[in-house]
């Protein structure tokens, strides 16, 4: 399947007082011109900041273009001597994997997180900091990936090299 680049900007308004939400953008999906895609004011399905919204052309009817987006706060991970954290918001509604891996290796490699990883530091865990104690020699360093237990430890964007779920998972650092 080829991605499809979408662009635009618009609005987005929410009530959590009354419970609604509108979504409103203006969006060039692929060579196509500039089109208005609207959610109308709906209900809200998750808890703010979240967004979980469906937005068309149409209202979902006739030969339509319709979208889902849903959006979350982007984990913030915090590296220190002794424990990595990350943002409160990250830890109220489910457990995360951490693993950890040489970032030399993740860079000779072109990206082999199989070859990269070197352990899960947590599985399933809930809160912030968690301890971490290993020290990189002089002239390395290590990269640190966090996921939801249902989630992924790409983060979609391209400068992300490689597949760490794939590596991650045929390594010796997969948290099972």
């Amino acid at each position: 399947m080829e991605a499809i680049p979408i662009k635009g900007s618009g609005y987005y308004k929410v009530s959590t007082i009354a419970g609604l939400q509108q979504m409103w953008l203006d969006l060039t999906v692929g060579s196509d011109a500039s089109t208005r895609f609207d959610s109308g004011e709906v209900g809200l399905e998750v808890e703010f900041p979240r967004i979980e919204v469906t937005i068309s052309i149409h209202g979902g009817y006739c030969h339509d273009t319709v979208l889902e987006l849903r959006a979350r706060p982007t984990m913030r991970l915090h590296a220190a001597p002794a424990e990595l954290s990350w943002n409160e918001e990250s830890t109220d509604s489910a457990p995360w994997d951490v693993v950890y891996g040489d970032l030399g290796v993740l860079r000779a490699s072109g990206g082999d997180f199989a070859a990269a990883s070197m352990a899960c530091l947590a599985r399933d865990y809930w809160g912030s900091p968690l301890s971490f104690d290993a020290d990189p020699e002089p002239g390395q360093g290590f990269w640190f990936l966090a996921r939801r237990f249902d989630g992924t430890f790409a983060d979609g964007g391209p400068e992300q090299p490689g597949d760490p779920d794939g590596g991650i998972a045929n390594s010796s650092a997969a948290c099972r």
